[in-house]
């Protein structure tokens, strides 16, 4: 993701998630998709079911991973490839920043002054209605910059929207 700021990011810098999998299957081995998160898999290890095979129960389509197993099934990765397969019309992500501003997106500047708006006192019902409103004017995201041509690599610092 081009979020940090450094101004060194390039689009011909970015692997696709097609060329990372050939790598890994090159220097690695296979590996095979999953149907569920990263959570469960771990759950499962670390937890009730030992046998360190991956329970394909809980699938969560909302996640933005695409989580692989490797072939001896002791570990599995991710793939978020927002630059070259943007999943921004399936994202249900909004993120709370330190200094109180709800992102409704990663690249929305400045996004909305949640802070202000909770010291100021107001009622809760205006707090909904406030929230709810500022979520339904989710931006179209990433697609949208890519498709503009518009993207600059420090439209928001990973360190200020707490990633």
């Amino acid at each position: 993701m081009p979020l940090d700021g450094s101004g060194i990011w390039q689009p011909n810098l970015v692997y696709s998630k097609k060329e990372m999998i050939d790598l890994i299957i090159r220097d690695l081995g296979k590996i095979t998709p999953l149907n569920h998160t990263a959570n469960s898999y771990l759950n499962d290890s670390e937890g009730g079911n030992n046998n360190n095979n991956i329970n394909n129960n809980n699938i969560h389509n909302s996640d933005p991973a695409t989580l692989y197993s490797f072939a001896d099934e002791k570990g599995i990765i991710g793939f978020i490839p927002s630059m070259t397969e943007p999943f921004c019309a399936n994202c249900d992500r909004v993120r709370l920043t330190s200094d109180g501003r709800l992102l409704t997106c990663l690249f929305e500047k400045p996004g909305y002054d949640l802070r202000s708006m909770l010291r100021s006192r107001k009622s809760d019902q205006y707090i909904k209605k406030q929230l709810v409103e500022d979520v339904r004017k989710k931006p179209e995201g990433i697609i949208k910059i890519i498709k503009m041509k518009t993207l600059k690599p420090s439209l928001n610092l990973m360190h200020t929207i707490g990633g």
